[in-house]
C-alpha cells in the first residue's frame, strides 16, 4: 500500500510538471499540429558497435513549413511520448536514447533499425544505422573497494573515540578468456570473437583485429579510508580521537585465455590489466594490494 501510495504520487508530480512545462511552452507535444512528414537521425553517427549507446532525434515538418525537433539531443521542445518508437537490434529509451544489443550474434547479418510513428496513423520516419565493430571496449572484472571506517563519537566530558579501520578491497576476479577468428559481414574480412567470463557476469565481443582494441580489467579493489576520530569534550583538557587505520587493497585478478592457432597474431589488441588496489588512507595507511600473474595462455 505505502508503494502503491508512493508511486502514485510520483506519477503526479511528473504528469503535473509535464503539464506546467507545456502550459509554459516549454515542452509540446504533435497532437494539434498538421505535420506531414517526420525525419529520424543520430547526430554525428553513422554507424553503431554492439552495446553502444547514441543520441536519436526526431524531426518533424508542418504543412506550413515549420519544423520542431525533439528534446533531448536535438534542442527541440517536442517531448518523446509523441511518438511510438519501434526497434531492431536495439533498444529504445523514452530519453531519445538508443542502445544496440550487446550480443554481436543478434546483429551481425543486418543494420540496426528504427521506426518512429506519429501515432497510429501519422507519419513514419525510419533509419538504419549500420553495425561496426571499430570500437575501443573495456571491460572490468575488478575486486569492490572497501567501505571507509566508521567516525568515532564525539567525548561529553571524555576523549573523542577512535575512528574504525576501512575495510579491505576485495581481489580482481579470474577471468576466461577465449578468442577466435571468424568470418565478418563483408567478403573477405575476419573478426575477432572474444568472449570474457568471470564470477559475475559474462559477454561476447566482436572487435576489429586491426581498428579495435579491447581493454580487461581485473584489479583489486581500494581499501577504505579510515575513519575520523570524534572530538574530545571541549571544556576539558582531553585530546581528539585518532582515524582508523586504512584498509588493505585486494589483490589483482587472474586471466586464463585460450586462443586459437588464426587468431594468434591479432593478440595486441587485447590488453589485460590486473593491477592490485591502493591501500586506505588513516593513521596507518592500508596495504596495497598485490598484482594479479601475467595472464597464462
Amino acid at each position: 500500500m505505502r508503494w502503491t501510495l508512493v508511486l502514485s504520487l510520483a506519477w503526479a508530480a511528473l504528469t503535473g510538471c509535464l503539464a506546467f512545462d507545456k502550459a509554459l511552452g516549454n515542452r509540446i507535444d504533435l497532437n494539434d499540429k498538421q505535420v506531414t512528414s517526420l525525419a529520424l537521425s543520430s547526430p554525428g553517427n553513422d554507424s553503431i558497435c554492439p552495446g553502444e549507446q547514441v543520441p536519436l532525434v526526431v524531426t518533424a515538418t508542418l504543412a506550413s513549413g515549420e519544423k520542431f525537433q525533439t528534446e533531448g539531443a536535438g534542442g527541440g521542445k517536442v517531448i518523446w511520448s509523441s511518438f511510438i518508437v519501434e526497434t531492431r537490434g536495439a533498444h529504445f529509451a523514452r530519453e531519445g536514447l538508443l542502445t544496440a544489443d550487446e550480443d554481436p550474434r543478434e546483429t551481425i547479418a543486418w543494420p540496426v533499425h528504427v521506426t518512429a510513428r506519429l501515432g497510429s496513423r501519422g507519419p513514419v520516419a525510419e533509419m538504419d544505422l549500420p553495425l561496426t565493430y571499430t570500437c575501443k571496449y573495456v571491460a572490468n572484472f575488478n575486486g569492490s573497494a572497501g567501505d571507509d571506517g566508521q567516525d568515532g563519537a564525539n567525548g561529553d566530558d571524555a576523549p573523542g573515540q577512535n575512528g574504525s579501520r576501512g575495510d579491505d578491497g576485495s581481489d580482481g576476479e579470474q577471468v576466461q578468456v577465449a578468442v577466435s577468428l571468424i568470418p565478418g559481414p563483408k567478403p573477405g574480412s575476419s573478426l575477432l570473437s572474444v568472449f570474457v567470463r568471470g564470477a559475475r557476469k559474462q559477454r561476447l565481443y566482436y572487435i576489429d583485429p586491426t581498428h579495435s582494441s579491447l581493454l580487461l580489467r581485473a584489479n583489486g579493489g581500494d581499501g577504505g579510508d579510515g575513519g575520523s576520530g570524534g572530538l574530545g569534550w571541549s571544556g576539558a583538557k582531553t585530546s581528539n580521537g585518532a582515524y582508523g587505520d586504512g584498509g588493505s587493497g585486494g589483490n589483482g585478478g587472474r586471466f586464463i585465455v585460450h586462443v586459437s592457432p588464426e587468431a594468434a597474431g591479432y593478440m595486441n589488441c587485447i590488453h589485460f590489466d590486473n593491477r592490485g588496489g591502493h591501500g586506505g588512507k588513516g593513521w596507518k595507511r592500508g596495504t596495497d594490494g598485490r598484482p594479479g600473474p601475467p595472464p597464462f595462455f
